[in-house]
């Protein structure tokens, strides 16, 4: 999710808007926001599909404050690539600044991905 939604989304807004010659605005934005509420439940109930074990019992023990303190979440990082679709539509022909840009939003799409990877500190 963090690859997609971090990099490829705001890519995605760009092209379905050059394609149907608008800009990323309001409506699209209401109708981009309302995929929130879908992808919330449709994580939950992956989550609780996939947690088994000693991990689902830790996870029932500190629920919801572990879901709070995750280094990820899904509405802020697609509120963050709406933003960045904004960026890309204004760039769009400046093409060395475009390049730049999107080279610095791999960067730090890689690097979120790697902090989601490295374990917590026990204490």
């Amino acid at each position: 999710m963090n690859a997609h939604i971090n990099h490829d989304l705001a890519l995605g807004v760009v092209e379905t808007c050059e394609a149907l010659n608008m800009e990323p605005g309001d409506p699209q934005h209401q109708d981009y926001d309302a995929v929130n509420a879908i992808l919330k439940s449709t994580e939950e109930r992956v989550k609780r599909w996939l947690l088994t074990g000693a991990v689902k019992e830790l996870d029932h023990e500190v629920a919801p404050a572990d879901d709070m303190a995750a280094i990820f979440s899904v509405t802020v990082a697609r509120a963050a690539a709406w933003v960045r679709a904004q960026v890309l539509w204004r760039l769009r022909n400046e093409p060395d600044l475009m390049s730049a840009y999107l080279a610095v939003n791999e960067r730090s799409t890689e690097l979120a991905g790697r902090a989601m990877l490295l374990p917590l500190p026990m204490r």
